[in-house]
């Protein structure tokens, strides 16, 4: 597809010295409104094709991130060929190169995340739609490129019409966009009950189509949890609809039951069902039985600056079952860690506290978690001049396994440029490659599996400060960032990090290898 041609500087200038209050201030009545709107469908139009100069460069940038990966991936691939082990054995052929083109698209979605921070999910659905096939988006992106349409329409259409042939989905999706028969856009709402229709016709016409689909969406099946400021969350379960259907009604059920053995006319149906929930998922196969655990606290160890506390779900909402004098099973074995100030613990302040991956919660709820019986508390020891971890103690733990949770402690999230996955899932990685680099926590840090990739396949590069512990990161577009430790005072002291200039030199660092472990 050929590229846009680069704007004239003269309606970008227009737009950009068109000033709405001193424009409109002459004008009055239907002048005035009609010169607002007028102004208004202007800068979205413009908008729109700056957004399709945007989609070349992001194509640009995947070309460039693509070959540099396609050269760095040769040695890797006749190691692996030959049989050779780097620090263990080599992935396949075959395997190396899908882990490449892993690394190449996480690697483009890292390089502008951490330039625009713009969201990752925005990314992801851009640079889909830089590189989606020609026949399937060339239109689309004309539209774009002629102020017919905006980005977020154009990207979401460009997924939505995936399952279809590259040809057909060009066709759909010129014909879902087209203008309302009076001559005015067709509404995002219309757009998507004219792409709905046109996948049901399909998926009709095609029952491989729609299985294939089904299946798709099968393997999209997921869980997530989001904690609200309330004191409140939710957790969500992706899956098939028949087992959501059975789920809701097993849950349904159960709630109704409780309501007509009496009892329980203090809550709605709503929130027994929401409890239900809660107690099978935490507790058990859902048969009710009478016992219950006996209630208060249980001494937990010597407090520190800062802790964290460890334990079992039941103690996340105190000891007693969600329905009073009902229990589903046994609650099986689990924790969460909640980091806290041992001023907050002790009720001289009301800091909130943090439950790593979920986010923020009120003093009273770290108070009513952390001297739940059950838990346990994990001592941390910050320098109070920077926030940063020195030393989590290590008793309980074989030498590596401290390392380990040293680092984790030390660094709370992955140390890419802006990134916040928790160090549960994530990698072990050696800044300085081993063996050249030794295994300590001064060459050790938490990454997550993209921004690993991205340093295993030499696309971007770290060096870690061994005094500060700062992790010094340069991409491939020449960009340099540097992550701090984490910094448990929250920036409450005299030596708060300061924030680091990004600056454009290039790096000779060279590649690093697949990790250890």
């Amino acid at each position: 597809m050929s590229e846009q041609p680069i704007l004239s500087p003269d309606p970008v200038s227009a737009a950009l010295a068109l000033c709405p209050d001193e424009a409109l201030a002459p004008l009055s009545g239907a002048d005035q409104e009609a010169a607002a709107l007028a102004a208004i469908v202007l800068i979205e139009q413009l908008k729109a094709r700056l957004d399709a100069l945007a989609v070349s460069a992001w194509r640009g940038l995947y070309a460039g991130y693509a070959r540099e990966a396609a050269e760095r991936l040769v040695p890797l691939v006749e190691a692996a060929r030959a049989g050779a082990a780097v620090r263990g054995s080599l992935p396949g052929p075959a395997a190396l190169r899908a882990q490449a083109a892993a690394a190449v698209r996480g690697g483009v979605v890292a390089e502008v995340m951490a330039a625009t921070g713009l969201p990752e999910g925005e990314c992801w659905r851009r640079l889909r739609l830089a590189t989606a096939e020609p026949a399937r988006s060339e239109g689309l992106i004309a539209m774009l490129a002629a102020g017919e349409a905006d980005l977020a329409r154009v990207a979401r259409l460009c997924d939505e019409i995936s399952e279809l042939d590259a040809e057909e989905a060009g066709e759909v999706a010129l014909r879902v966009v087209a203008p309302c028969r009076d001559g005015s856009v067709a509404s995002h709402a219309l757009v998507g009950r004219r792409l709905r229709r046109a996948l049901a016709q399909h998926r009709a016409d095609d029952p491989a189509a729609a299985a294939k689909h089904a299946e798709r969406a099968k393997r999209a099946r997921r869980t997530s949890a989001e904690l609200f400021d309330d004191g409140t969350g939710v957790v969500r379960i992706v899956g098939e609809a028949a087992r959501v259907c059975s789920v809701m009604s097993r849950i349904d059920a159960l709630a109704r039951g409780l309501r007509a053995g009496g009892g329980y006319s203090e809550v709605t149906l709503d929130q027994l069902r929401s409890d239900v929930a809660f107690e099978l998922l935490m507790r058990g196969d859902g048969r009710v039985v009478s016992d219950r655990p006996e209630s208060g606290p249980t001494p937990v160890g010597d407090g520190a600056s800062i802790g964290a506390a460890s334990l079992a779900p039941a103690a996340v909402v105190g000891t007693a079952p969600l329905i009073p004098g009902q229990r589903f099973g046994a609650a099986p074995p689990a924790h969460v860690d909640v980091i806290v100030t041992l001023a907050t613990l002790l009720g001289c302040d009301d800091e909130p506290g943090e439950l790593p991956g979920f986010g923020f919660v009120s003093a009273s709820h770290v108070r009513q978690i952390a001297h739940a019986a059950g838990s346990v508390w994990r001592r941390l020891v910050v320098d109070d001049r920077t926030g940063a971890l020195i030393e989590v103690s290590t008793h309980r733990y074989r030498p590596t396994e401290a390392m380990r949770t040293h680092v984790a402690a030390r660094d709370r999230v992955c140390r890419g440029p802006g990134c916040q996955v928790s160090p549960i899932g994530a990698d072990l990685d050696h800044d300085v490659p081993w063996p050249a680099g030794e295994s300590s926590t001064a060459n050790l840090s938490v990454k997550h599996r993209r921004h690993h990739q991205l340093k295993t396949f030499g696309l971007w590069s770290t060096r870690q400060d061994p005094e500060t512990a700062s992790v010094t990161w340069t991409t491939l577009a020449g960009r340099s960032y540097v992550t701090e430790p984490h910094d448990y005072l929250d920036g409450r002291h005299a030596g708060a990090w300061a924030a680091h200039a990004v600056s454009t030199r290039h790096t000779d660092d060279p590649a690093d290898d697949p990790p250890p472990f």
